[in-house]
């Protein structure tokens, strides 16, 4: 099924770094165990696993051309997904038609927009931040 194979192959880059930040995580918490938490290489990983952590989840909001918009067809019913995919498509085409006004549009609107999607998407990338650092480290959106 081409569709599932595409939701499948997307998700390997939001699990990649998921992955990413596990592994960092695990060294976060060994270096705190063992009193080895200096601030240089710590803030680094910390670092590297916010950003893995962000990456992963603003990655699968689902509006193209983010993998998002590629997994949803996983939960959606084989119909609903033809529809959902037929929706992005014609919102694409209207995009490509009307260009310069999307520009203008999208410079007004932006901070809205940004505004709303981290307000879905901050409290999971606390939380995940939470679960695989093993505290907060100081860090808020």
């Amino acid at each position: 099924d081409p569709r599932r194979g595409g939701a499948f192959i997307a998700l390997a880059g939001p699990a990649s770094n998921l992955l990413i930040a596990v592994t960092f995580g695990i060294m976060v918490r060994i270096m705190s165990a063992t009193g080895a938490f200096s601030p240089l290489p710590g803030d680094l990983f910390i670092l590297v696993i916010y950003l893995n952590i962000f990456l992963a989840v603003f990655n699968l909001v689902p509006i193209p051309p983010l993998d998002g918009s590629k997994v949803v067809n996983l939960f959606l019913p084989r119909r609903v997904g033809f529809y959902w995919d037929s929706f992005w498509d014609k919102v694409q085409i209207l995009i490509r038609q009307n260009f310069l006004l999307f520009i203008i549009l999208f410079m007004f609107f932006f901070q809205y927009v940004l505004r709303a999607v981290f307000f879905v998407i901050g409290p999971v990338i606390e939380f995940l931040f939470a679960l695989i650092a093993g505290g907060s480290f100081g860090l808020s959106l």
